[in-house]
């Protein structure tokens, strides 16, 4: 979601939760502010233009489409589902996966799925587990393509 769906450093510079001697996020601060801080992100505009175009995609071919994200505790969970039911109300909960940390998300890793991730340790376990993967760069219509010629291939 983070860097793709939602601009969290926008977000994080607005509340000025970064550190002050490295460019990391406080999360002492973050944590603070609770669920309200996931929950109150803004999409990006292309995040929301490659969601609607993604799930148009799926619903086509009878597909689930399913957010997997990552972030510490019940607190970011509540918050980004929150989120979600807010800008993809489509998805089912069921369909919403939130992992503690990105590299986890590898463990979703099958070869007929695909990951779309800003972050590149991600990218690299999630395909090393044997999943499908496009590095998010703010190109959604690159994504989309790349997506629809994989799935003619996956189904």
């Amino acid at each position: 979601m983070d860097g793709v769906l939602d601009d969290f450093d926008k977000h994080a510079d607005e509340l000025e939760l970064w550190r002050e001697d490295i460019h990391k996020i406080d999360w002492k601060k973050l944590n603070a502010i609770g669920s309200k801080f996931w929950a109150e992100i803004e999409p990006f505009d292309n995040g929301l233009y490659l969601y609607h175009k993604l799930l148009e995609l799926c619903q086509e071919r009878g597909i689930s489409l399913k957010i997997l994200s990552a972030g510490p505790g019940a607190k970011c969970r509540f918050g980004k589902i929150e989120w979600l039911t807010k800008y993809c109300p489509e998805i089912p909960v069921e369909n919403v996966i939130i992992k503690n940390k990105g590299i986890e998300k590898a463990q979703e890793a099958s070869p007929d799925s695909i990951l779309i991730d800003d972050v590149g340790k991600n990218i690299i376990t999630f395909k090393e587990a044997g999943g499908n993967v496009f590095h998010y760069k703010n190109n959604p219509d690159e994504c989309i393509d790349y997506c629809r010629s994989l799935l003619k291939n996956i189904f």
